[in-house]
């Protein structure tokens, strides 16, 4: 054995090397050496369709690889033709360098470029195509790539990565792989030195290099046997100089393999043997085999070494052995026949069905002297059934193909392949267009077939495709290994354009002319005709909707959705709505389908689509069919594509699904356009135009279950349109339960007296005040509950335990702000219909608007996040209009806006409106003590002095009465000055909204120190004012610069504006306080409304609620004569102050 072999000095002669970089692993998927198009390219077709049923039925087990993925072997279990299982083991070598890619041996009949080599590349194909889909698996392949290095480093950049403990030791480890492709060399042998983990685990796995050089300290971790085995190897291959890994020869296999084997050391390369329960390979008992003649599939025979054990694998040689997986053995094999006929059969013995007589003719003796069996005798017979099949396969190839008339070589080749399809005894045969050979032979129950080609009928196919395509041409190469074939036989087109017209417009008169169509994955120009588009929309579980948006082909739907998707996230910028502007309405674009095939849509179409379902470039959500989930408030969205998608091309698309959301869809989109309705007779105002018009569209939500916005300019009648409809609802039996109005807290006076004015009929309850739900009662009896921001969210269990037939938010810019608690209390309250009243739906940014939409419709408008990256950031930052005009036709069925310009033939030459504003409590407070301590003072000094001597009293009575309502900071009381007004507060309310509608305002007070106090408030919230009083003195300039639009305000002190002033510019007149004289406050309205006055004027008069103000706009309204003389008193201070104490206590009341 090797211990003879090897004398002592040799010791001596070898070293072994640091560690390298180099190696590889069969651990974990390598880069792959080969691609679809180079398996198609060397074998035959049916044999790649073969492999690839073999590969669904998951035949393909046991696959290893190694030398980075440049072998590869595997076993394949499949039902052979004569219905028997069998399993074959294949060994594939890849020389990306060589002209033919694959080495191949299988221990089928065939014995290479069969189903089962087929099998075993496309399965491993299909492993790196998942991996490089899946990331979690490509994380895990890079981990394992075939850098042993790369491996070394990402474990050491693993936080949870320990160093080798300080038992771990280094160990001398043999790794085998088999080699079924190279008789000769049938195993090969790597050496690598790992370190053994007191776990049992090997790591730091490093190959090691044999050196031919003197050694005087050998490594620790080698043994005695292992420098013989060194020289055993240097003796059998020279090579081996410098190498870590090299195979062996036959001659010198079983000797030296017997003793790698022995070391206990020894493991199969493609095995997990760094796991601690890994075993190494055991030498195992000798088994007995015998030389048999086994046939292939096309009646070639060849002998072979079989044993009756069908779980060995043999390896032929002048002293063969048997490699078994599954017992982790390599053995001897033991045989009868004599060295020299080993060595024959391990040469390979091959015989074709016509040479088995002289073959056995010649080796006749040899046969009988080795006791070797003789080869069988097959009839060779040909096999006609009539039946072709022509066919076209499509490719693209990368290669530097070059067709006749082409003045530059491409790097990707487009080519057809005519071939024809012939019905065998055992399976199909093909035959190449342009290919000389005549026949392929098939070996079927004990006879070789001969299936011969019928040229002739083959012309007249290849005929009538040159007719119908009159533009292809031949593909010519300057190397035959650029085409799918090497007959010469590729056709191709010149243009783009060829190839679509033939797929428009020949191929379909070719297939009907009976040839078929086969396609390989990456071909880049398989055009299919869109028959039509269609939409499908279904109601899912948890209200929500499904929706398929797709396209016909052939009769075939496909879901056009997740392909878009697919395409915005590789080409976002190439899909956003800006760059398809800047195509024109007769472009189209393509899209590649899942299957390579090619359509194209129209821009027009697509612009369309894209503008609606903007969460297509975002992170849309499918259901289990592949359709777009969308909340089932989004259902208006249907009949916004619906109506976009008809308008770019007039085409009416199919829509199929639900009826009951078709039908709402349809509806929707015609909101805004509600038909006329009948107010009931109990309803006591007459509503203009467009308030009947608002009216409508609030009925129309309410019958489609949906709410709203309703967003008209200040001053247009939201108040009577809300009241209007629930004067309607009332009337028609549907208000069964109580509406819920929010308003803010000045507003409460408005609703109330509105409500009362003009819907009698309406039973309204004003939740206000410390004992508010003693005179609640209970909801059935009530059909109106108004109640402020402040006081729902106070009551908002209460709110949330009731059910309501509707909630109403007015200046609903209150929950514009989606974090404030008042906000996320509010948006608790349901009801069937929710409808927001605001002039100002957007004040700041979009973010408001969602709010209101929150609360109205969650969901309308995705989540806060999503939408601000859909909306907002698009919008607000990149400033993209489309975009913008998406949000806008999205809303628009759910907002009524009009402004004061759209209904200006409707509105009267000045409109006259009374704001009510409540005192805040503690204005109120000091309103009453300074009413009480007055009209004491008052009624003894009357009593004592008479009114005529007490005019002065009364009058600063009345003064500091009305300071308190203005601004309590103008009575110069200590106490008061740290007391908000209420009535300040609503007119920056009402300011904010003008302003932002483009109003253009007047500003009048009695008190000069009420408009300082107004304009130091304008002027920390940045509106631009100009003041007027009787200390201006560039009075000229000052209206100037209001007439010429520089500032938007314009604040005027009664006395020094009223008149003498020509302000036709503006468009609202605010009177702050009340003035004693009507006429005065007349003359004020008309420095803006008068002769050049081109717009409709809006006249607000501001009265503190229960105070001296409204007695004074009562008084103004029932005793003329009496305001007269107080107005003369006040101003002349004359002795003709006529008052009875009745009047004058009625003032103070």
């Amino acid at each position: 054995m090797l211990e003879k072999a090897l004398p002592a000095p040799y010791d001596c002669l070898f070293d072994f090397i640091y560690p390298l970089t180099g190696g590889n692993s069969a651990q974990g998927y390598h880069d792959m050496l080969y691609d679809q198009h180079q398996i198609n390219a060397q074998l035959p077709r049916f044999v790649v369709e073969k492999g690839q049923q073999l590969v669904n039925q998951k035949a393909v087990t046991d696959l290893t690889e190694k030398d980075n993925g440049a072998t590869l072997s595997a076993k394949v279990t499949a039902i052979d033709g004569d219905q028997q299982l069998s399993s074959e083991r294949v060994f594939i070598s890849i020389h990306p360098q060589q002209k033919n890619l694959f080495s191949t041996e299988c221990s089928c009949d065939l014995e290479e470029n069969c189903m089962h080599v087929a099998a075993v590349l496309l399965h491993r194909l299909a492993l790196d195509q998942s991996a490089q889909n899946n990331p979690r698996r490509q994380r895990q392949s890079n981990r394992s790539g075939s850098s042993f290095m790369n491996r070394v480093r990402s474990r050491q950049a693993e936080p949870t990565a320990t160093k080798p403990s300080e038992s771990a030791f280094q160990q001398l480890i043999y790794l085998l792989s088999i080699n079924k492709l190279s008789p000769k060399t049938p195993i090969t042998v790597e050496l690598v030195v790992s370190e053994k983990q007191p776990s049992g685990e090997f790591r730091t796995n490093q190959p090691y290099h044999i050196q031919l050089r003197a050694l005087n300290r050998p490594p620790r971790f080698l043994r005695m046997v292992d420098p013989r085995i060194f020289k055993a190897l240097l003796d059998s291959d020279t090579h081996w100089e410098n190498q870590n890994k090299r195979s062996l020869p036959t001659h010198e296999t079983i000797a030296v393999l017997e003793e790698i084997v022995k070391t206990q050391r020894c493991y199969f390369a493609d095995s997990p043997w760094q796991q601690p329960d890994s075993q190494p390979i055991q030498w195992g008992e000798e088994e007995s085999g015998n030389a048999l003649w086994k046939t292939t599939r096309n009646g070639n025979q060849t002998l072979r070494l079989c044993s009756d054990n069908t779980k060995l694998h043999i390896l032929p040689a002048p002293e063969p052995f048997y490699i078994c997986r599954e017992s982790n053995q390599i053995g001897p094999l033991s045989s009868e026949l004599e060295k020299p006929a080993l060595s024959w059969i391990a040469q390979g013995v091959k015989v074709e069905p016509e040479q088995s007589k002289p073959f056995i003719m010649q080796h006749l003796q040899q046969l009988l002297d080795w006791k070797l069996p003789q080869p069988h005798f097959y009839p060779v017979e040909p096999f006609n059934n009539g039946t072709i099949i022509p066919q076209l396969m499509f490719y693209s190839k990368r290669s530097h193909a070059v067709s006749l008339n082409s003045y530059r070589k491409p790097t990707i080749q487009d080519g057809m392949l005519p071939q024809f399809i012939y019905q065998g005894p055992r399976e199909e045969a093909t035959f190449i267009y342009r290919n000389p050979q005549k026949e392929q032979r098939q070996f079927h129950k004990g006879i070789v077939h001969k299936v011969c080609r019928d040229t002739p009928l083959e012309q007249q196919y290849i005929d009538t495709l040159f007719d119908i395509a009159p533009d292809v041409i031949p593909l010519n190469t300057e190397d035959p290994s650029d085409l799918l074939s090497n007959t010469k036989g590729d056709l191709t087109f010149e243009t783009k354009e060829e190839w679509k017209q033939f797929f428009l417009t020949a191929l379909p008169l070719l297939r009907k002319q009976g040839w078929q169509v086969v396609f390989e994955d990456e071909f880049r120009y398989h055009f299919a005709s869109v028959e039509q588009w269609y939409g499908d929309i279904e109601q899912t579980k948890n209200d929500w909707l499904g929706l398929e948006l797709g396209i016909e082909i052939d009769g075939e739907r496909i879901n056009l959705l997740p392909l878009l998707v697919k395409a915005i996230e590789q080409s976002p910028e190439f899909f956003s709505i800006k760059r398809l502007n800047m195509f024109g309405d007769d472009d189209v674009l393509p899209l590649t389908l899942d299957d390579g095939r090619i359509i194209e849509l129209e821009v027009p179409r697509l612009k369309a689509l894209l503008g609606v379902l903007v969460e297509l470039f975002d992170q849309p959500k499918w259901d289990d069919a592949g359709k777009l989930t969308l909340p089932a408030t989004q259902q208006a969205r249907i009949g916004e594509l619906q109506l976009a998608l008809n308008n770019t091309t007039g085409d009416v698309m199919a829509w199929q699904g639900d009826p009951e959301i078709l039908e709402n869809a349809s509806r929707f989109s015609e909101l805004q356009h509600a038909g006329p309705i009948t107010l009931p007779d109990t309803f006591n105002a007459t509503l203009r135009d467009y308030q009947l018009i608002g009216v409508s569209w609030l009925q129309s939500l309410r019958e489609q279950r949906v709410s709203g916005i309703l967003a008209d300019d200040m001053g247009l009648g939201k108040t009577i349109q809300t009241l209007a409809h629930l004067s309607i609802e009332k009337a028609e039996g549907r208000l069964q339960q109580a509406a819920l109005i929010i308003a803010p807290t000045s507003l409460l006076h408005n609703w109330k007296s509105e409500a009362a004015k003009f819907t009698p009929e309406l039973r309204v309850v004003v939740l206000h005040g410390s004992n508010r739900f003693s005179k609640l009662g209970h909801l059935k009896d009530i059909d109106v509950v108004i109640t402020t921001y402040a006081l729902a969210l106070r009551d908002i269990e209460f709110w949330n335990k009731k059910t309501l037939g509707a909630v109403i938010l007015d200046e609903a810019q209150n929950i514009k702000n989606s974090k404030a608690k008042v906000a996320k209390a509010i948006k608790q309250i349901e009801a069937p219909i929710k409808i927001c009243l605001t002039g100002t739906p957007l004040e700041n940014h979009l973010g408001e608007l969602w709010s209101l939409f929150d609360f109205l419709m969650t969901g309308f408008l995705e989540s806060e996040s999503a939408f601000k990256r859909l909306y907002r950031n698009p919008i607000e930052k990149d400033g993209d209009k489309d975009r913008s005009l998406a949000l806008f036709n999205r809303i628009a069925p759910f907002m009524m806006r009009r402004n004061k310009n759209e209904v200006l033939s409707e509105l009267p030459p000045k409109t006259e409106i009374v704001v009510h504003i409540p005192l805040s409590e503690e204005q109120q407070d000091l309103y009453e003590t300074i009413r009480l301590a007055s009209t004491q003072k008052l009624q003894q000094a009357i009593a004592e002095n008479g009114i005529g001597k007490s005019r002065i009293m009364i009058l600063d009575a009345l003064l500091k009465l009305r300071q308190v309502c203005c601004d309590p900071r103008l009575t110069k009381l200590e106490d008061a000055q740290h007391i908000e007004s209420a009535k300040l507060q609503r007119l920056i309310e009402m300011v904010s909204e003008l302003v932002s509608e483009g109003r253009r305002i007047l500003i009048f007070s009695q008190f000069t120190s009420m408009l300082s106090i107004i304009g130091e408030t304008l002027t920390t919230l940045k509106f631009k004012y100009v003041t007027l009083t009787g200390s201006t003195t560039n009075r000229e300039k000052v209206v100037e610069e209001f007439q010429e639009g520089n500032v938007e305000i314009f604040l005027i002190s009664l006395k020094a504006g009223g008149v003498g002033l020509n302000l036709t510019t503006a468009d609202t007149v605010i009177h702050y306080d009340p003035w004693w004289n009507p006429a005065a406050e007349q003359q004020a309205t008309d420095r803006a409304y008068r002769i050049g006055q081109d717009k409709p004027v809006f006249v607000y008069k501001l009265l503190t609620e229960n105070s001296v103000e409204e007695q004074i706009f009562q008084l103004q309204q029932k005793k003329l004569s009496l305001m007269n003389a107080v107005y003369s008193a006040a101003e002349q201070q004359s002795d003709s102050f006529s008052l009875n104490s009745d009047d004058l206590m009625a003032l103070l009341e």
